[in-house]
């Protein structure tokens, strides 16, 4: 596209989102309501990925929370602290007054009541709205027998140019899922997936491309959680065991890894253990143990050693299944907790092998000697935490060391709800010979390992309460080149998001992000986000202008999409946008309506546009259809033009 075309864009769109901010613009330091969000879980997502603080696994994760919360509510008056703690939006300081207020003042008589908990404003109630429900303790002892039956599928299939890979499957692809639970008691999961381009039948191989099934017990009492199946466990801040970034990674603005065992509610391939798993616990103290066995893709090599070792399932081409190969992968671990009103104190061990094969090297440290040839890993550590009394101060952190004697440490200090505003210090220093295969730290590496670093987050008071900003800035480097000159595995980045209430109803909000990374001398990455949403009477709107530099030419793109509620069971998204991208370091990602069990973007890559529009309709309570089109056109003739069409339905009782 001309130059002059290119700036027109930017000028036509900036001109219009000036219009739109001086025409109701209200603004005062007395307004009694807040900001809401047409859409709050996809927004957060779309900031924490903008600001490079959210991975694609774990947007997929917190989008996987939200439907399984919107299908079955919690209840204010019967959840646990550790059910809070999966929600991103509440930080630890609010989940400790809301537990304090309902011992102090007794059951919620409505979900208004959250108002009167400290700390507790009308955004965060408006965000966490779709996944809370309050009912008298009366009605909940009388459905406390009860059990839900959910039973879903998606389709969907793709349309590809000519220029295309030559994948063995072809361009459909399936979800079939059901899940059973009852009342806090137990719950049966089962779930079989084909990606696109994954064959039906080849070379002795029949059905699904992937499993998923778990059996889990849950009571109240000593036993807290029985798994058998397929489960993830993550402990501490993530440095010995993290599987699965659930619903945050270290790395966000916000870090939470919750504590224990999790049943995989989702059909994955990665990131998670198949066996048993089993927590025990009283008032003050908790038992835990795990026992997994897993097969892997992987080669190996002429010496007998692991190499491409991978969990996602690559073997798409006659080439790709030719060369891999099913290793077997073991994990073993524990865990002994004590709690008390202000703190916790845990000890966990690990232990991880590949059978009778050696990785030939640890993923994500090939420039370490001894970590190369390991037949197994093992490891323990020690993980903490201690609040003030009024929750204000927080401390958080891990020290673990594994069996080469290496070291690894994470501290977190938060300080929330001051007179200065929120504010979190997080630091770690990672050994150069210290590896965890299902570490989930803050490193810049692909696994712990060899890293020191440090990350401030301030989000300041203002004197406009519809007026929200965050401020972040952090660093790392290299342990084992300390020493050296050059700045190649060492770098620094800083961002802010701001938040703008435009009128007093808090329909329409600003959002605006800018980050900035440097990786080494001459190598800059920025990105910066602008969006004007709007929520009206039965419908919302949003439209965003991106941008991103990183080597070469900068990247862009418009988006803007539309949401009506034509009825109580019919709504329909309409979606568009244009991209220029032809960077793969500053490549761009679009957020348009999803339907239920697709939780992956599209990627802005190339240059050209995409249409597309979803439906939902809810006939009644037990049924839900919704169905998706897209195409997405290409003017660089390396990047396939694609049509993709999607059909999911849900069944609920």
């Amino acid at each position: 596209m001309p130059t002059h075309y290119i700036r027109f864009i930017r000028y036509l769109f900036l001109t219009a989102t000036l219009a739109l901010l001086l025409a109701p613009l209200k603004l005062s330091a007395q307004q009694d309501s807040l900001p809401r969000q047409a859409h709050p879980w996809e927004d957060y997502i779309e900031e924490q990925r903008h600001l490079g603080l959210l991975s694609e696994e774990e947007a997929t994760e917190i989008q996987q929370l939200y439907d399984e919360l919107s299908q079955a509510p919690l209840d204010i008056n019967q959840l646990l602290p550790e059910e809070l703690q999966r929600i991103p939006f509440i930080r630890d300081i609010q989940i400790t007054h809301f537990i304090d207020y309902r011992r102090l003042y007794g059951p919620f008589r409505e979900l208004g009541d959250l108002k009167l908990i400290q700390g507790w404003d009308s955004r965060l109630i408006s965000l966490l709205l779709p996944v809370l429900t309050c009912s008298p303790p009366s009605e909940v002892e009388q459905r406390g027998g009860e059990g839900r039956l959910e039973v879903g599928g998606r389709a969907s299939t793709r349309q590809l140019s000519p220029q295309r890979q030559s994948y063995l499957g072809g361009n459909s692809a399936l979800l079939l899922r059901l899940h059973y639970r009852s009342a806090r008691a137990s719950s049966l999961y089962i779930s079989a997936e084909k990606d696109a381009g994954e064959p039906w039948s080849y070379d002795g191989h029949r059905g699904f491309d992937s499993y998923n099934l778990h059996w889990a017990l849950t009571q109240r009492g000593l036993l807290r959680q029985f798994v058998l199946g397929d489960y993830r466990v993550s402990r501490g801040c993530g440095l010995l065991l993290g599987q699965g970034v659930y619903p945050m990674s270290f790395r966000a603005l916000s870090p939470r890894l919750p504590e224990g065992i999790r049943p995989l509610r989702s059909s994955t391939e990665s990131d998670f253990s198949r066996g048993i798993a089993l927590e025990m616990g009283q008032e003050h103290w908790r038992i835990g143990a795990f026992a997994s066995s897993r097969s892997l893709d992987g080669r190996i090599d002429e010496e007998g050693h692991i190499v491409g070792l991978s969990e996602t399932g690559l073997h798409r081409t006659p080439t790709e299944w030719r060369h891999q190969r099913k290793i077997p992968s073991r994990l073993l671990g524990g865990w002994i907790e004590y709690r008390a009103s202000r703190g916790h104190i845990s000890l966990q061990a690990l232990y991880h092998d590949w059978r009778r094969y050696p990785l030939a090297v640890a993923t994500g440290a090939s420039h370490r000697p001894h970590l190369r040839g390991l037949s197994s890993s093992s490891a323990l550590s020690l993980s903490y935490g201690w609040q003030s009394r009024q929750g204000h101060l927080r401390l958080s952190g891990e020290l673990s060391r594994n069996m080469l004697g290496a070291w690894a440490l994470i501290q977190h200090l938060s300080l929330q709800q001051m007179t200065l505003g929120d504010a979190r210090f997080s630091y770690w220093h990672i050994a150069p010979d210290y590896w965890s295969y299902y570490g989930r730290s803050g490193t810049h590496s692909l696994r712990p390992n060899d890293e020191e670093g440090i990350r401030a987050l301030w989000s300041p008071p203002l004197p406009i309460r519809s007026l929200q900003l965050q401020i972040y800035a952090g660093g790392y480097r290299r342990l084992s080149e300390r020493d050296s000159l050059s700045p190649k595995h060492r770098g620094w980045d800083y961002g802010a998001h701001l938040e703008l209430g435009i009128d007093r109803a808090g329909s329409t909000l600003l959002l605006a992000s800018l980050r900035k990374r440097q990786l080494a001398v001459g190598d800059r990455a920025q990105r910066l986000s602008l969006g004007l949403r709007h929520e009206g009477e039965g419908w919302t709107g949003a439209l965003t202008y991106s941008w991103a530099k990183a080597k070469s030419s900068p990247s862009w793109a418009v988006l803007a999409d539309i949401r009506l509620s034509l009825s109580d069971q019919l709504r329909v998204g309409l979606f568009a946008d244009y991209f220029r991208a032809q960077d793969w370091q500053a490549r761009l990602y679009a957020a348009h309506p999803r339907v239920r069990y697709e939780y992956t973007s599209t990627l802005l890559f190339g240059e050209g546009f995409d249409v597309g529009m979803r439906l939902r309709w809810q006939p009644s309570y037990a049924y839900t259809l919704e169905a998706k089109l897209l195409h997405q056109h290409q003017r660089v003739e390396t990047r396939p033009s694609m049509t993709l069409a999607v059909l999911t339905l849900h069944y609920r009782h």
